[in-house]
């Protein structure tokens, strides 16, 4: 019988048997029937009378010897090697083949041994060592993935906040499919931990800025107002009334950051201001923020919508205001009664959202979510909309889309919201305990183009966005163009509007991406620690959490739609930022 080596799935085998017409036929050490080709035996071993110990041929030879022998300094082939320590039988060929082709120290040629350089050597031993520690690396990480402590978490966790660590581990992780998605499941993640794609957004922008004298119009003689939630600081809209006249007054960061600063150029590729429950990191600079925020008792220049209340005709002007009244969401309806114009107001909201409806549009009133961590402890607070908040909002539409009208009007490119597919679905009554959650499912995506189009969602036949100047790039954009119009700027031309369109809204969207992302996140962080919250059921499955109403969760059972339930959690996933629900009854 013969004594062969082969190889299978990255490892070597000992078989005996007879080579018979091209083939090797046998059974090998795992007592498995073999059947291989010539060109599939690697080493051909000798003759062997009896079935041998394959245990004791994988033990003859020792990694110490094989070193001894590369001490020598010399090439030699297997058999010498064999001579060298007694004996050159089959099976100690077969053990010295085992030995040397797995060892640094000789690189194996048929029958030759070419010993290697102590470089070479000593860099196969490294990196086998490397390769050895990944092997553990990666088992420890199996454990943590399926739910096991390990200290190997705080290795982990150092590349998830900041992206760099242990080498060996980010190899391993890389091995992994998904890793990131398990690992933030397995439930190691605390409130203080945040990724590193987002601590690479939470950057301030303190870079040069200069502004631009631009000719305005005084109207700081108007009882102004402005109605935010009750924390903001960045306001970019106010609101005045004079007779028939009102006048919708959005803050002009061009006056203090012209375009081509450093800080202009950021802004762009930045996009957006980043909103996390754990700060907020400025698109501008904070000087910028502030000098152009419409602030209490400040003077302020805005780029202003004048509207006659009897015939709705319009124009666009610069103008300089003083904001004299800042008031919340809460208090707004208060205040604007004792000033005499809360009905007038109101009556001019409800209209333009008639119109808006009329066109195909609906009513787009959304809730303030609002995440904050305090104790090491984890907050969320709701506020759905009242009146004051529909009020703003049906202004801040009718700003943009009379921006939009004016725009195309004079033919100027623009970054124009086309959404040109009808609304499909029963449009919900707004005291519908479901109806964010409803409204929320009939929304269409949005894209944004140089060239003018409908927004049906809205109800417009033109929109565009540029009531958010001092957080929102886009915005700034559509400004310019605006003042193009006017005669202060000279426009920036389709090609400009596309690239610079491209630039604030990749900005744009990953700021959107981690501000959801990192919400959602505490959020579910919170939810992971409670046993039971209430909820509507959407659908059979689908359930709306009016106290949570930004997560998507769902039942594992059918239930009636419509209906009120009290649930158990019974699953948080924080990959896919969804809840698993049963319902306690």
């Amino acid at each position: 019988m013969k004594l062969v080596i082969y190889s299978k799935g990255g490892r070597r085998y000992l078989a005996v048997g007879e080579f018979r017409e091209g083939k090797f036929v046998g059974e090998d050490e795992l007592g498995r029937v073999v059947n291989l080709k010539e060109r599939e035996v690697e080493f051909v071993c000798g003759e062997v009378s009896k079935f041998p110990d394959f245990g004791k041929i994988r033990g003859i030879f020792l990694e110490e010897q094989v070193r001894e022998i590369w001490e020598i300094g010399e090439d030699l082939d297997i058999d010498t090697f064999c001579s060298i320590f007694g004996k050159n039988s089959a099976e100690f060929r077969a053990g010295a083949y085992l030995i040397l082709s797995s060892s640094p120290y000789f690189k194996v040629e048929g029958e030759k041994l070419i010993r290697r350089s102590e470089g070479e050597v000593n860099s196969i031993i490294s990196s086998r060592m490397a390769e050895e520690r990944r092997e553990r690396i990666l088992r420890e990480i199996e454990g943590v993935l399926s739910g096991k402590s390990s200290p190997i978490i705080e290795k982990v966790l150092e590349i998830y906040n900041f992206g760099s660590g242990d080498p060996d581990v980010e190899k391993v992780i890389k091995r992994i499919p998904e890793f990131w998605e398990r690992f933030i499941d397995a439930g190691f993640l605390g409130i203080d931990d945040i990724p590193h794609e987002i601590r690479e957004l939470m950057v301030e922008n303190n870079l040069e800025f200069f502004g631009r004298e631009i000719p305005y119009e005084d109207l700081t003689h108007l009882e102004t107002f402005s109605i935010d939630s009750e924390d903001t600081e960045d306001i970019d809209d106010a609101i005045s009334v004079d007779g028939n006249k009102l006048y919708i007054h959005i803050a002009l960061p061009y006056r203090i950051c012209y375009r081509g600063s450093p800080a202009d150029r950021f802004a762009l590729r930045r996009g957006s201001t980043l909103y996390l429950p754990d700060g907020k990191w400025n698109m501008y600079p904070l000087e910028v923020v502030r000098d152009s925020s419409l602030l209490p008792g400040q003077e302020r220049s805005t780029l202003t919508l004048e509207v006659d209340l009897r015939d709705y005709s319009y124009s666009f002007k610069v103008a300089r205001v003083i904001n004299k009244h800042k008031m919340s969401y809460k208090d707004a309806e208060g205040k604007l009664r004792e000033m005499g114009i809360w009905e007038k107001l109101v009556k001019f909201a409800e209209n333009l959202r008639e119109m808006r409806v009329k066109r195909g549009g609906i009513a787009l009133y959304s809730p303030f979510v609002k995440v904050y961590i305090k104790d090491n402890e984890v907050f969320v607070d709701v506020f759905y909309p009242n009146m004051a908040v529909k009020l703003i909002t049906e202004l801040m539409i009718f700003y943009n889309i009379k921006a939009g009208e004016f725009l195309a009007k004079h033919r100027i490119p623009a970054i124009y919201r086309i959404q040109d597919q009808k609304i499909e679905g029963e449009i919900p009554e707004e005291n519908n305990p479901l109806y964010y959650a409803k409204i929320k499912n009939l929304s269409r995506t949005v894209r944004s183009s140089t060239e003018p189009g409908p927004n049906l969602t809205i109800g417009a036949e033109f929109y565009v966005r540029a009531t958010s100047p001092i957080r929102r790039y886009s915005d700034v954009i559509n400004q310019h163009q605006i003042l193009s119009v006017l005669g202060y700027l000279e426009a920036l031309d389709e090609k400009k509007v596309m690239e610079e369109m491209g630039t604030a809204l990749s900005g744009e969207y990953k700021n959107f991406k981690a501000q959801r992302d990192r919400t959602n996140f505490l959020i579910l962080y919170k939810l992971s620690r409670e046993k039971r919250l209430r909820g509507i059921t959407i659908s059979a499955r689908e359930v709306f959490l009016p106290e949570y109403p930004i997560i998507n969760a769902r039942s594992d059972v059918d239930l009636e739609v419509g209906k009120t339930y009290d649930f158990e959690i019974k699953r948080v996933s924080f990959a896919k930022q969804t809840l698993t629900l049963s319902p306690l009854e």
